[in-house]
Order: structure tokens, then C-alpha cells, then sequence
């Protein structure tokens, strides 16, 4: 089997190379400036040094200390293999004419053969590219050195190909796009103050490309991270093993257990956020003693453990024992809370998966899941929360999605997603005597009829629930 050069991006080596580009590969990475093509381009010379192999680094513009010193916040110790021997950086002179351009590709050729070099890192050809594309024989003799590249070196050549600003596309000149193996793409844009950044396969000869576009993001200790969007043949079934049990009778006539891999969308008005559903899942969560992670993009951690102790004490009458009850249903939930506002949309991406990666609950809870939805930008919006529901059901989670209702499109985006439907309505009925406010839920799971709960429904369910956690609580001495 031929020998394998890593990226050091996990997914890409893993899930799209199988272990890394081939040797003898020539790989292009195109995008504007900023967008993260030197830091690729390190991340790949710092772990193939890493096992040592040898780095030919060449430069027409990047200054040696700056690089150094900018990939070391990204934890790639580019110095360190440079004093070991293991890494060469060579600035290359500023190219005038095509004559010195020809020059040039000497040099480089001649740089190969003395380093004895693994991996070669152009950074970048744009100079050699803009000096030889005004002719068509030059062209040719840059499509061949190219073309030669991965024999002379053996290993693996990466070139960085510059976008100018205000071109969409990669416009490869002087015919590099033919010549390589592989095209990888590097886009990012403004979000607000943020940036969005995802990483596009064009090219990737010898593998399947089951995915093109890859939110990615670059950061301090870590470089690049890229996440693979999963793509499932099939639509995973909720698992018909372990089920958590409602809290309450009537939710269980009407929706049934809460089964893993499941997701149940609860729609209420901007106007009238109820925090009934909150206090259902906290209290789901400790009845059936299930590791349970609220994700909150509205209430801070603080907030909801106050709000859920404000009911137990004054609505439901618990008083002093509120805090017991609070304490009990933190020894299965943990709440983290993420200001939408902070992040781009693939920074988003990101802080979900992590945090779901990092804990592995069994049940989630969005809360204000409206404010991630409206977040996310328009053109990446169904495909980033999609992927996050996908990895939710592949991963058998339960998952509960609470969220204002700001709009048609948002809450039949949502509902077509789920499961089983709560929804709120608030209607004003006017009596003989008096005006009064009447709550109705909605309810409907896959495979059921939607039924119509009125206020009577809801406060027997908050009478069993009272009664449950007055039982918990004598169990608990």
C-alpha cells in the first residue's frame, strides 16, 4: 500500500482520505486571504514532521518569525522542527519577470533534490502563477513542473493558490486545477462581527467525495477542526430499547414514553414563554434518573435553577423544600448556556457538538432553540441544524426542542423535524361577566391523531407531578 501524509485534521485524514493523501500527491488549497490556507498548510508540515519526515517550506511573501510565531498559538511548534532538523524555510526572491520565474522553478527543483524533502509546502504559487499565465508555452512548462512535483519529492506537495477578493470562485490559472490531485477550497465570510468559515472538496482523485462542504473553524491551541456532516442511507429509527417515562399520566395517554433517537418539538408564543416545559424535563430527568443536558440560548444556568425553585416553592407549594427538590434534579442535569450572538453560524456548529461530544447525555433539551434558528445564516441554516438533529437521532438521544414561535417558516421547519408536537395557544374569551385568559395545548406524535388538551389537562398533570416529588422526596429521607 502506498504511504499515507496526514493533514492533522482529524475528520479529513479519517472519515474522507482513510489515512491521508497518497504519496505522490499533489494537492491545491485555494481561498482568500485570511482564510485559513497558511494554517492548513502548517498543520500539515507540523504532523508529518512530527513523524519525522522532512518539511521543504517555501515563501515568496511569509515572514519566517511571523509564521513561526502565529502557529504556535495554534500549537504547531514549527521552531522545534526546525531545530531538529526536520523542517526548511526558505523565503524565495520576489519574481519580476517570466525569465525570473523560470529561474525560480530551478531553484525549487534543486531545493527538493538537496533537502531530500517528504513533504513539500508552496506558500504561495500566485507569483509563478501571474509571471508565466500570459503565455501559452510558459504555461506548459509550469503545468509540467507541476505535474513533476510529486515524482521529484516522493511524498506529498501542497500548494496555496490565493482568490482575489471579490471572486466567488477559484480561478486556478496557469492549469494547476488539472495538474493536482486534489482542490480543497477555503471559504469564510463576515457574520455580523464574526466569521463563518467551511472548508469544499473539488477534487479528490481516487476517492469517493460522499460530502463537498465541511464547517470548519481555526483555533487557539488546536488549529483547524472540520466536522463531517453525517450522511445516512436511512432515517434512524427511535430506539425501541430504554424509555423514559413522562412524568404524568395524561402526557403518556396522549404522546406516549420518550424514547431514544426521538425529538419532541414544544412551539409557544414569544409573548407568553412558558416555563412549564422546563420544569417537566427537569423533573422527567430525576423520575427516570437520566443524564440530561439543557443547551439554553436564552436563560443563563442561573435563571432556569431559580425559575424551576420559584415553582416548587410558590406554585406548587413546596416551600423551604424547593431547594432539596432543585438539588435532586441537579444530580442529573447540567445546563449550559450559549449567547448566539458570539459566535458565526459554523462557530455555532461547533459549540454544540462539542459540548454534546463532551457530555454524552442521554436526553437534550433546546431551550430558545428559535434564537439558534434565526442565528444561523440562510444558505447553511438547514444544513448545520439538520446535521445536529441527524447526530442526535444517530446517537439514540432524546431530544427536546422548546422555542417561541417567530414565524411560519421557522415552526413548520421545526415541526417537520420532529416526533411528537406540544404546542401553546393563548385565547382571549370574553364571558358574561368578565374577560379571561384560556391556554390550549396541541398535541400529536408520529403515528397518532392530534389531540386538543384544554387548562383542566394541564393541571392535572401538574397535580401528578406534585405527587411524584412528594414521593421522591420521603424516599429520600
Amino acid at each position: 500500500m502506498p504511504e499515507k501524509y496526514i493533514t492533522g485534521i482529524r475528520v479529513l485524514d479519517e472519515v474522507i482520505l482513510n489515512g491521508g493523501f497518497d504519496s505522490g500527491s499533489l494537492v491545491a488549497v485555494a481561498g482568500h486571504p485570511g482564510s485559513g490556507k497558511t494554517s492548513f498548510a502548517s498543520m500539515v508540515a507540523y504532523y508529518n514532521g512530527i513523524r519525522d519526515r522532512k518539511i521543504l517550506y517555501l515563501t515568496f511573501q511569509e515572514s519566517k518569525k511571523k509564521l513561526f510565531s502565529h502557529m504556535k498559538k495554534l500549537g504547531l511548534d514549527l521552531e522545534g522542527l526546525e531545530r531538529e532538523g526536520l523542517l526548511t524555510f526558505i523565503r524565495l526572491p520576489v519574481i519580476s519577470s517570466p525569465e525570473a520565474a523560470e529561474d525560480v522553478i530551478n531553484k525549487i527543483s534543486g531545493l527538493i533534490y538537496e533537502s531530500k524533502a517528504d513533504v513539500l509546502i508552496v506558500d504561495s504559487v500566485n507569483p509563478l502563477l501571474e509571471a508565466l499565465d500570459s503565455s501559452v508555452d510558459r504555461r506548459g512548462v509550469l503545468q509540467n513542473f507541476f505535474y513533476s512535483v510529486p515524482e521529484l519529492i516522493g511524498g506529498l506537495a501542497v500548494i496555496i493558490v490565493e482568490i482575489p477578493y471579490g471572486e466567488s470562485n477559484p480561478r486556478l490559472i496557469g492549469g494547476v486545477d488539472f495538474v493536482a490531485d486534489a482542490v480543497i477550497v477555503l471559504h469564510h465570510r463576515l457574520e455580523g462581527d464574526y466569521i463563518s468559515r467551511f472548508l469544499e472538496i473539488r477534487k479528490l482523485r481516487g476517492h469517493e467525495i460522499p460530502v463537498a462542504k465541511f464547517p470548519f473553524t481555526i483555533k487557539t491551541g488546536t488549529g483547524i477542526r472540520l466536522w463531517a456532516p453525517l450522511r445516512l442511507e436511512e432515517i434512524p429509527s427511535p430506539s425501541e430499547g430504554k424509555r423514559y417515562r413522562p412524568p404524568c399520566s395524561t402526557v403518556g395517554r396522549y404522546l406516549g414514553d420518550m424514547l431514544p433517537g426521538m425529538i419532541t418539538y414544544t412551539s409557544y408564543p414569544a409573548d407568553a414563554r412558558v416555563i412549564t416545559p422546563i420544569i417537566f424535563m427537569g423533573v422527567a430527568a430525576l423520575y427516570n434518573r437520566a443524564k440530561t443536558m439543557f443547551i439554553s440560548f436564552t436563560y443563563s444556568p442561573g435563571e432556569i435553577w431559580e425559575l424551576m425553585g420559584e415553582v416548587f416553592k410558590g406554585y406548587m407549594g413546596f416551600g423551604d423544600k424547593s431547594g432539596m427538590l432543585v438539588n435532586m434534579i441537579k444530580k442529573y442535569v447540567k445546563i449550559y448556556s450559549i449567547n448566539v450572538n458570539s459566535y458565526s453560524s459554523s462557530e455555532l456548529y461547533s459549540r454544540i457538538l462539542d459540548v454534546l461530544n463532551e457530555e454524552k447525555p442521554e436526553i437534550v433539551v433546546f431551550v430558545g432553540f428559535h434564537s439558534l434558528y434565526n442565528k444561523m445564516v440562510k444558505d447553511m441554516k438547514d444544513d448545520l441544524l439538520n446535521n445536529i438533529l441527524l447526530y442526535l437521532k444517530y446517537n439514540k438521544i432524546y431530544s427536546v426542542i422548546l422555542s417561541s414561535y417567530t414565524g411560519e417558516k421557522q415552526y413548520w421547519w421545526t415541526a417537520d423535524t420532529a416526533d411528537s408536537v406540544i404546542r401553546y395557544s393563548f385565547i382571549v374569551s370574553n364571558g358574561s361577566n368578565s374577560t379571561r385568559l384560556v391556554k390550549y395545548i396541541y398535541a400529536w406524535r408520529k403515528g397518532r391523531e392530534p389531540v386538543l388538551l384544554d387548562v383542566e389537562a394541564g393541571n392535572t398533570c401538574c397535580d401528578e407531578i406534585k405527587e411524584l416529588l412528594e414521593k421522591m422526596l420521603r424516599e429520600s429521607g
